[in-house]
């Protein structure tokens, strides 16, 4: 089954640390994945990128991921890192039966200190693209297993619902013993030319600002266009190379993130909460929540 479970600041709304446990089973038909043309395997989740660190540890099965063009097979206790603005994506096959992975999502800008140090510098260079992490950690090794130990802890603190100001503090301890674990042994130099991509973190910067301050309302393409000064060719060729898809999949999808991570304990109907992340049609925003989340939003957002 689909587990997924919040805790954040509200900072613009923005999406500070984010946790789930999420499970495809093919035999059961249960969370299947929205299988490929050739049927042989489906989307755990689908190409994209976004401002986050995501830290991934396969809990069972096997998980294929692509990380910036570089492919791995992931099995049980490996980890996957995809540094900001960095494309990636997943599948489970068939054949495998069955995947269940943890993730953790961070927002990097709000980890860094009000204070000049150390952290702040790789955070502003992580942030710039200047920096970034290794994308597949082996099981067999013992900073592996040392973070997959963190995530199982901070996801057993995850599944509070009303957390306490102690598990808050613990949550933001939590997430940054993360950013230390993976600045202390996981980093590579970015500059290196095997390490080189397309990404323009500026304009990756300008365009998620300009979505978490729009999203709500109906845009379009020539909206952010006009906005930030684009053409409309020259601003499409450069979203599709930073964010692996066209920007209205994007939007949609971001939408779906919103809608989960905001609103799963507000107590509003489907409707209200299709209506606050800025979609006109609650139909359709329902089939889509069920696309990307792998659950109807009547039973994601069911009343307690």
């Amino acid at each position: 089954m689909l587990k997924s479970c919040k805790w954040q600041y509200n900072k613009k709304e923005g999406i500070q640390l984010f946790m789930s446990v999420r499970s495809f089973d093919h035999e059961k038909q249960e969370f299947v994945p929205e299988y490929l043309p050739t049927g042989d395997c489906g989307w755990c989740f689908e190409p994209h990128s976004h401002s986050c660190i995501e830290v991934i540890r396969v809990d069972e099965g096997l998980l294929h991921a692509e990380i910036d063009g570089h492919k791995y097979t992931a099995a049980p206790g490996d980890i996957l890192i995809a540094s900001p603005y960095m494309e990636h994506g997943g599948v489970t096959k068939r054949c495998d039966r069955r995947t269940v992975y943890t993730f953790v999502m961070i927002e990097p800008r709000f980890f860094i200190p009000g204070v000049g140090c150390a952290l702040s510098t790789q955070l502003n260079e992580l942030i710039l693209g200047k920096r970034r992490f290794e994308e597949f950690l082996p099981a067999e090794r013992e900073s592996t297993a040392r973070l997959g130990g963190l995530m199982g802890r901070m996801w057993a603190s995850y599944q509070e619902k009303s957390p306490t100001v102690c598990g808050n503090c613990a949550m933001m301890a939590g997430g940054y013993e993360l950013l230390g674990l993976l600045f202390g042994e996981h980093t590579v130099d970015a500059s290196a030319p095997a390490m080189q991509t397309r990404n323009d973190p500026g304009f990756a910067d300008r365009v998620m600002a300009w979505i978490d301050e729009n999203y709500k309302r109906s845009v379009s393409t020539s909206d952010i266009c006009q906005d930030l000064g684009y053409t409309m060719s020259h601003f499409c060729r450069v979203f599709h190379d930073n964010f692996g898809v066209s920007f209205l999949s994007y939007l949609c999808e971001y939408r779906i993130h919103r809608a989960a991570y905001n609103y799963r304990d507000s107590g509003m109907g489907v409707g209200e909460i299709a209506a606050a992340v800025g979609f006109d049609d609650c139909s359709y925003f329902s089939r889509t929540f069920k696309k990307f989340m792998r659950v109807s939003p009547r039973e994601y957002f069911k009343k307690k």
